[in-house]
């Protein structure tokens, strides 16, 4: 028998190495709470591995923003501990951390513009900008503020929320009061749950908007000095998926909060105010305008903003995308939501084009957008004659009937002004409107799936993924018009195991990607093409955010880094389009409309035969110099080094469904 403490062999040696957990490190934490979760839960937690870290992050998006039902004390317990583990040092913006702030005054109250992450500041109080449901966003991956401090602060604040909006006996509607919380997990001692209003796409706010936002911003100093607090710290209500414009946005809040500190009666209730910016251009338009705001009295006009925020920044961003554009050898197209969002159509980020498509499912339903819907189908309490219903019309009208945006014509002429056929389009998108645009199919990769394909949802087979217009065609005329439901026994069934069925696109680890796996092989075989080569490759990206980076944003880094100098990455985003500093990149702050003025740029320099320029590497360094705030530090690199590569070949690899087992490359961002 060996000594006590000697291994026999390898595994015995690892045993024997390996420190006793503690109680309560957030391993044990996450499997106490596992086992508390409800069976439904405890399986999605189970698909996602046994890491801690990727588990936690599942645990805590499951059960805090998809869990629409009371949650158990001991749970919330458990949960405590766990974030309590995982807590950061607060930031002190009114003691050692100000100068991390930029400050100006309005009476006697400090007011502040600060950047970063309002879950991590100790105040008085943060605002949430919050839906009119007043319980938070049930979307895990949905990147919302209302999300991310639900998320921070723990699943008791869902639940002093639905205690609030019991009393209060009615939702929250834009310019209303909002209710008050406590901050449980958070650094904040409150939360004021509020909400803005809603701009259609494409539309210019009301004179009645505008006085709603006045309004939001209004009732929470007024909520917060009823309650004795002090300090208090709003991010920019309405501009995310509310669709408020930034600038106009800003300039309301600077103003009313101004307004309202300088009145007489409030004269002392606020020690201080923070505007928590999120974006580069809320940054740049808060920190430009406040100094003006709050050195003018309450009597001078709201000084104009200037010259170098908005368009005329852009400006030389637009004009040097069509230079890249136009000496570029191939393009690769890579498109998120964004250039899909179309005024009328928006039925996941408008309330109003929701309603006026699904009308059954905002009376019956209490459902308002289609973001809503993607939990639809693991909700008890709507049968499946209704879920279906209201799927079939949703897969109708995204895959076939609703028209592509203007965006995808202005890419296409984009493709046929400079390299022709020479292109591979890579999206996000599963509404099928590239192809509908009348973009060459071989060469187009779509990693989600597509509307037009539905699938077995248990899958019984790795093939049972069908054509889905057929289906549609004899399903959809059956919803009747007032319950939108279909008739018992309409709902359609897998031909080859009779099971449930969904959409073929990526919503769980029952997708089945076999539809699409040649599209990938023919994008992997034609980039590595252009890797070899010496051509110049322009990365066109529009609308691609952080939903899923992994599978857009990511890999298209990636593919720039890796060709060097003749590759450059122009990235057209209104919220995120921050890009890695160290990759030939052009940011633009806009939507795809910013495509227009980028193709008349094209065929300017075509009619002038302007002569082309080889230096891309100087060129794109001096379009950095002149952007630079757009641009971010290498964030690229931490990525890296949590999850070992930041690689688009295995980015695309971990698509696959025969890859979905591997641990070693499984990522869960």
């Amino acid at each position: 028998m060996p000594p006590q403490g000697v291994a026999t062999h390898a595994g015995d040696a690892s045993r024997s190495r390996r420190r006793p957990r503690k109680p309560g490190s957030p391993s044990v934490l996450v499997r106490r709470a596992s086992m508390l979760l409800p069976p439904i839960w405890r399986a999605q937690l189970s698909a996602h591995g046994n890491s801690h870290r990727r588990v936690s992050r599942e645990l805590l998006g499951d059960v805090l923003i998809a869990n629409d039902h009371p949650v158990s004390s001991e749970l919330c317990e458990v949960i405590d501990e766990l974030l309590a583990a995982e807590a950061v040092e607060p930031v002190e913006l009114l003691g050692a951390h100000a100068r991390q702030a930029q400050w100006g005054h309005a009476g006697a109250t400090r007011v502040g513009v600060w950047r970063g992450d309002i879950t991590t500041l100790r105040v008085d109080a943060i605002v949430n900008a919050a839906n009119d449901a007043g319980l938070g966003c049930f979307q895990p991956e949905h990147r919302c503020i209302d999300n991310v401090i639900h998320r921070a602060a723990g699943p008791r604040l869902r639940e002093s929320c639905r205690k609030a909006m019991q009393e209060r006996r009615s939702r929250l509607s834009a310019g209303t009061a909002p209710i008050v919380t406590p901050g449980h997990a958070l650094p904040a001692r409150h939360v004021l749950h509020v909400t803005g209003p809603q701009v259609r796409s494409g539309s210019e706010p009301t004179a009645e908007q505008s006085a709603q936002l006045a309004a939001a911003y209004r009732n929470c100093l007024g909520a917060a000095k009823a309650r004795g607090i002090r300090s208090i710290a709003f991010p920019c209500l309405s501009t995310g998926l509310f669709g408020f414009p930034q600038q106009l946005a800003a300039e309301l809040a600077l103003r009313t909060v101004r307004d309202w500190l300088c009145l007489d009666a409030n004269a002392g209730a606020m020690d201080a105010v923070v505007f928590n910016v999120f974006t580069p251009k809320d940054a740049e338009l808060y920190t430009t305008m406040a100094p003006h705001v709050f050195s003018a009295s309450q009597a001078e006009p709201l000084p104009a903003l200037p010259a170098k925020v908005g368009d005329l920044a852009v400006a030389p961003a637009l004009r040097r995308a069509a230079e890249f554009l136009a000496e570029a050898d191939a393009v690769i197209v890579s498109a998120g939501a964004g250039l899909s969002v179309a005024a009328g159509t928006n039925v996941y980020g408008s309330k109003r084009d929701f309603e006026a498509a699904y009308p059954d499912m905002v009376r019956r339903w209490g459902i308002r957008t289609a973001y809503e819907c993607m939990g639809l189908f693991y909700r008890d309490d709507i049968p499946n004659e209704a879920k279906w219903g209201y799927q079939a019309r949703h897969m109708n009208n995204m895959g076939f009937s609703f028209p592509p945006s203007g965006g995808y014509g202005l890419v296409k002429d984009i493709l046929a002004a400079t390299v022709g056929e020479e292109y591979f389009v890579h999206t996000s998108n599963v509404d099928d409107c590239f192809p509908r645009s009348g973009f060459n199919p071989e060469r187009l990769y779509t990693p989600q799936g597509s509307w037009t394909f539905y699938q077995c949802m248990r899958p019984c087979r790795s093939d049972s993924v069908f054509p889905s217009w057929r289906m549609l065609d004899e399903v959809v005329p059956q919803v009747d018009p007032e319950s939108g439901e279909l008739p018992p026994g309409a709902v359609p069934r897998c031909p080859n195991c009779g099971g449930l069925t969904f959409g073929n696109v990526r919503g769980g680890s029952w997708f089945l990607h076999k539809e699409y796996e040649e599209q990938q092989d023919r994008m992997v075989a034609w980039v590595d093409e252009l890797v070899a080569s010496d051509k110049k490759v322009v990365v066109l990206e529009i609308g691609a955010g952080f939903n899923t980076p992994t599978v857009t944003r990511f890999p298209m880094e990636s593919i720039v880094r890796e060709l060097g100098e003749r590759g450059v990455l122009i990235r057209i985003n209104p919220a995120e389009a921050e890009v890695p500093g160290d990759i030939n990149a052009i940011s633009i702050p806009r939507g795809w409309d910013a495509l227009r003025p980028i193709s008349e740029g094209i065929e300017e320099i075509r009619v002038s035969a302007e002569p082309a320029r080889a230096d891309w590497a100087l060129q794109a360094h001096a379009q950095q110099q002149h952007l630079g705030r757009h641009h971010s530090s290498d964030m690229w690199r931490v990525f890296k080094a949590r999850y070992g590569h930041f690689d688009w070949r295995i980015f695309l690899r971990q698509l696959r469904a025969e890859d979905d087992d591997d641990e070693e490359e499984r990522m869960n961002l």
